[in-house]
Order: structure tokens, then sequence, then C-alpha cells
């Protein structure tokens, strides 16, 4: 019969491209607001990703996975506003955390 391994650690890299458009805009009539940021309608973005992670098995089948990493995020906007506001990207750059159970259904 064959050994699990109890630790599992692995590296995860990553590399991600996102063209949104069309997303809702905003409303036009923003004289009564102090708008100091605005919702970028058309927008490119690019990232990289990375992070450690961990399957600590428990059984040949079950194992508990836990991951962790960051995804540093880059915008381009088509859209133009004042000098005065600031875009605002739907996509930036964050830290991320997971954890969940990984369960193993082979043959053997």
């Amino acid at each position: 019969m064959k050994t699990v391994q109890k630790i599992k650690p692995y590296v995860t890299l990553g590399f991600d491209i996102v063209m949104a458009g069309g997303s809702k805009g905003e409303d036009s009539n923003t004289s009564t607001y102090d708008v100091k940021m605005q919702t970028q309608s058309q927008t490119f973005s690019a990232g990289l990703t990375g992070g450690l992670g961990c399957v600590f098995n428990f059984t040949s089948k079950l194992g508990l996975k836990v991951q962790g990493g960051y995804t540093a995020q880059g915008n381009v906007s088509g859209d133009s506003f004042a000098s005065d506001v600031s875009p605002y990207y739907l996509f930036t750059s964050h830290a991320y955390a997971s954890i969940g159970l990984r369960l193993r259904i082979v043959q053997d």
C-alpha cells in the first residue's frame, strides 16, 4: 500500500487579463455631489498573482487545503474626466486567503 504524504506545500503563480466594458454608468447629474472619484466604464486590466498553499492530508482521500497570496493589478481606462476627479477601478490589487476541504476520488 502506498503511504500518503501528510503535508504537501505548493506555490501558485498566475497572470490575468480583464477587459470590462458596458458597466452601468453613474448619474451624470453630479452637481449636487462632491465627487472625488468616478467609476470607469471602459477598462483594460492586467495583473500578476502569487501565493503559497499547503494541503494537510488526513487520509488518502480527505485533506484540508489552505492558500494565501497577493494579486497586483494594473488598470488603463478609455474614459477621460476632469483633472479634479480621480478614476475608480473595479479591479484592484488585493491580498487573498482561502481554506477548504479537498476530497480525492481515486480508484486503486
